[in-house]
């Protein structure tokens, strides 16, 4: 059973809006013209949407670490991107390349180590799932080797991989276990 609450509730919404307000504004608002206007999108009573962030290239997984910083894979680019809103307005000023060279990215997650407490950033591309050890203080990765813990097939007609963990509980057991799955769309 998925339970989601409070903050954890908030947190998806948000993620949702700003899901449908990059696809939205890939598909319908000319930024070349300097005044999109976001008029179209009908919200609910309390909610409002703007441009928070401007120059990614096909955006298509946003993931937000503990810090608030969104993570975004560019997948046409080959890259994971980092943005930051530093004074809390709701535009992310800065934009900085967390990974690149990569072959698709689509999927992302974090998972911590309960052992050792080391935060990993599961990174899902065409061919392969791999993790890199993150900083979740300062944003960065500590190291841009990835440790490959999958090889996915790359034919069919879809390249895009969608990576989650969540707890799956067992009957028998009745204990907490991490379940990893990928899923092809």
């Amino acid at each position: 059973m998925v339970y989601w609450a409070g903050l954890k509730m908030r947190k998806h919404i948000l993620i949702f809006l700003i899901i449908i307000l990059l696809v939205a504004l890939y598909f319908w608002v000319d930024f070349g013209a300097g005044t999109s206007s976001l008029n179209f999108l009908s919200m609910p009573e309390g909610f409002k949407i703007s441009l928070a962030v401007e120059g990614l290239e096909s955006p298509r997984v946003i993931l937000f670490d503990s810090n608030g910083r969104m993570l975004v894979s560019e997948t046409k680019a080959g890259r994971v991107s980092i943005l930051e809103d530093k004074n809390q307005d709701g535009n992310f000023e800065s934009k900085v390349v967390l990974i690149e060279n990569l072959k698709s990215p689509h999927g992302l997650d974090f998972y911590e180590n309960p052992q050792t407490e080391t935060t990993y950033l599961y990174i899902a591309e065409t061919h392969q799932v791999a993790r890199y050890p993150y900083d979740v203080n300062t944003g960065r990765l500590i190291s841009v080797t990835g440790q490959n813990i999958a090889f996915l097939p790359e034919d069919g007609k879809h390249f895009t991989r969608t990576i989650a963990f969540g707890s799956n509980f067992r009957k028998t057991s009745k204990r907490k276990r991490l379940c990893f799955f990928i899923r092809k769309f």
